[in-house]
């Protein structure tokens, strides 16, 4: 359910919505998503401390109903009518299958490399099998007839760079989302709880900036406010490197906030340049795939940022107990400034490609 919906939202805004408002309702869109994290965690931290974790997942039903009820009070009744059949309205199994399992895979093979070796059997064995299960997965979309990746939208170079550059944005998002709390934790000594405000700082900040870049992206080109977004993430990522062993929290929270702004600069315009791109009888499957590129970045990113963060740890040690008292404040450091130097790279990357 939620995968249908996070799919959707971009292809309604740009169906529905004239091109004057679109980047102020991306920028709402941006808005509601950081405010449902910023309310989540600790909402779920409430619900597990004074009822169980069972009321978690309890908590959604009444929510999906009254949402469903809205949905159909709210949205248009026509939204299947005229537009015509759009590429990917079935269900593409096998692609769906193939891309899971070459993409576990090659993640897989990503986490192990340290622990069993690059050039070892079973790490060789795991690529080639990734790479194989991913050649075919292409194959078979470019000739399925409704494919789960419409890869004719890539033809398209605006989109194209737009995707990439969303997939790059986001492969750094999700790698610092991953090891800020291990930096929080082990190196300045937080608690969760503690270390968990710090982390809402960027949920904070971008409410309160996404809706202004999203009104802005109706104003001034798309691409200028991602290029001067990833530009700010990149400098970010500079700036947690040197600041890294500074005593106290402030950096860490500079740093968050930091990022948000470059993400809220960078979201909102992003979405508006892609979904503007593509003909409107194609908006609907080019919102599920720029989810999907979206999310195969998410991945690949948690995954490069552990491998790099854990490569200094000693594999006997980090097996064991990853504790402050366990392992070295500067081995830990080291790991987190490789990890944050790769993120650099990513957003000199995505920088880049919105140029």
């Amino acid at each position: 359910g939620g995968a249908i919906l996070y799919g959707v939202g971009t292809a309604i805004i740009s169906r529905y919505l004239p091109e004057h408002r679109k980047g102020w309702a991306f920028g709402i869109l941006a808005l509601s998503s950081g405010l449902g994290i910023a309310l989540g965690a600790p909402l779920g931290g409430f619900i597990t401390a004074w009822l169980s974790w069972h009321w978690v997942f309890l908590v959604n039903v009444p929510v999906g109903i009254i949402a469903a009820i809205v949905s159909i009070r709210v949205l248009p009744k026509d939204m299947t009518q005229g537009a015509g059949k759009e590429p990917g309205s079935r269900f593409d199994l096998p692609g769906a299958l193939l891309s899971f399992f070459g993409l576990s895979l090659l993640v897989y093979a990503i986490n192990r490399g340290q622990e069993s070796g690059w050039t070892s059997p079973l790490i060789l064995s795991l690529f080639a099998a990734a790479a194989l299960l991913l050649a075919i997965f292409f194959v078979w979309e470019k000739r399925c007839p409704e494919p789960m990746l419409a890869l004719s939208l890539f033809q398209l170079g605006a989109f194209r760079y737009a995707a990439l550059a969303m997939f790059a944005a986001f492969a750094l998002y999700a790698g610092n989302n991953f090891l800020m709390p291990f930096y929080l934790m082990l190196v300045k000594g937080l608690t969760p709880n503690v270390a968990g405000l710090v982390i809402m700082v960027y949920s904070v900040v971008y409410v309160i900036v996404s809706p202004f870049m999203g009104r802005l992206s109706d104003r001034i080109k798309p691409g200028t406010l991602c290029s001067s977004g990833m530009a700010s993430a990149t400098l970010a990522c500079v700036f947690l490197i040197f600041a890294l062993a500074r005593p106290g929290i402030l950096p860490a929270i500079i740093f968050m906030a930091w990022m948000a702004i470059s993400y809220a600069s960078f979201i909102a315009p992003n979405n508006n340049q892609v979904m503007s791109i593509v003909p409107q009888e194609r908006q609907g499957i080019a919102s599920a795939v720029y989810r999907t590129v979206q999310h195969l970045g998410m991945i690949i990113g948690v995954a490069l940022f552990e491998t790099l963060f854990s490569s200094v740890i000693p594999h006997a040690q980090a097996e064991t107990s990853l504790t402050r008292a366990a392992i070295p404040t500067e081995v830990l450091l080291g790991g987190f400034r490789n990890a944050y130097i790769l993120g650099a790279v990513i957003g000199s990357l995505a920088l880049w490609l919105s140029v």
